[in-house]
């Protein structure tokens, strides 16, 4: 009754006495669950774990001369008592579907890109990818034979941690029963662990690190001196685009080939101007993540990849 009430208030309270812009709630949801699973064999092996996880989210539609948009708001974690408030979820819902209103393109050209925390976790997702054991044995990827090589900025460590209590990622042992590690995946913009499960490891004539269920908990670190707010970004950047929602497929894990479409927000002398849309980045990933100037301190805990917003500079950007 309560999980009920909780989202029942979210869908009627996001649109009473909401800004000027929001039209309409696009639909509230949540889910909590506990789940134990146990991995066994005619080895002896017998574990056994238990799980959980909460969610709440909320989309609003926002219209504006004649333009409509969505924005949501939303919350994960461990503990359905953790989740944000109702207000919470309905202020971030309303300031994303508010802030993508009267968006336009922009000129084709060399542009000034902030990746925000979601979009910076999704460029760092790929690499993950490219540095994963399937890649690397099927000669498939562009950080192939990368280990021991630089792969982003010198300024840059990648930890990994699956045992920090009530993260998402966290867990003692893999989907094959393979215990877990602390591991430091990236020290100084150098690759020093692939991301191995039993299968792969052996076709690489190596050991399994436990990654047979993917990512734990990963830490994108960074020297102080290079760690800044959003808005020291933009005025290190001056004029630029902040980019907050990616779209498309266009990721070649083989080659790098970066391109896909974007939108978020123009700014200009450190100050937002304008939301853009219908935009396209171009590049190529492992320029791109060497390419990186510095790191936000924006960092959002619902993700697994725990990073800040990236500044990076010469990205094309195809638009009107």
């Amino acid at each position: 009754d309560k999980a009920v009430k909780y989202v029942v208030d979210i869908d009627r309270l996001a649109v009473k006495d909401s800004p000027e812009g929001i039209k309409a709630s696009d639909g509230a949801g949540f889910d909590s669950y506990v789940s134990t699973s146990v991995i066994a064999n005619s080895h002896g092996m017998c574990l056994g774990r238990s799980s959980s996880r909460s969610y709440v989210g909320l989309t609003l539609l926002g219209e504006s001369n004649g333009g409509m948009q969505r924005g949501s708001g939303y919350d994960i974690c461990r503990d359905y008592k953790k989740l944000k408030s109702v207000e919470e979820i309905i202020e971030e819902a309303r300031a994303r579907t508010l802030e993508k209103l009267n968006a336009t393109p922009v000129e084709t050209g060399k542009y000034n890109i902030i990746f925000s925390e979601g979009a910076a976790a999704s460029l760092w997702g790929h690499l993950f990818s490219a540095i994963s054991g399937r890649p690397q044995y099927q000669r498939s990827s562009f950080l192939l034979d990368a280990l021991g090589q630089k792969v982003t900025s010198d300024f840059i460590t990648v930890n990994e941690n699956p045992f920090v209590k009530g993260e998402q990622a966290s867990r003692c042992y893999d989907s094959e029963g393979v215990r877990t590690q602390e591991t430091n995946l990236i020290e100084n913009g150098i690759l020093k662990e692939y991301l191995l499960a039993s299968y792969s490891s052996r076709k690489l004539k190596s050991k399994s690190n436990g990654h047979a269920s993917g990512l734990h908990n990963i830490y994108i670190n960074a020297d102080s001196e290079k760690i800044k707010s959003k808005e020291e970004l933009m005025q290190e950047a001056g004029e630029g685009l902040v980019i907050t929602d990616l779209m498309g497929q266009g990721v070649d894990i083989v080659s790098g080939n970066y391109s896909r479409g974007a939108s978020g927000f123009y700014f200009k002398n450190g100050k937002r101007v304008h939301a853009v849309e219908g935009i396209t980045i171009a590049g190529n990933l492992k320029e791109m993540l060497q390419g990186i100037l510095l790191i936000g301190n924006d960092i959002d805990n619902r993700f697994k990849i725990k990073t800040g917003s990236l500044l990076m500079s010469g990205i094309t950007v195809s638009g009107s």
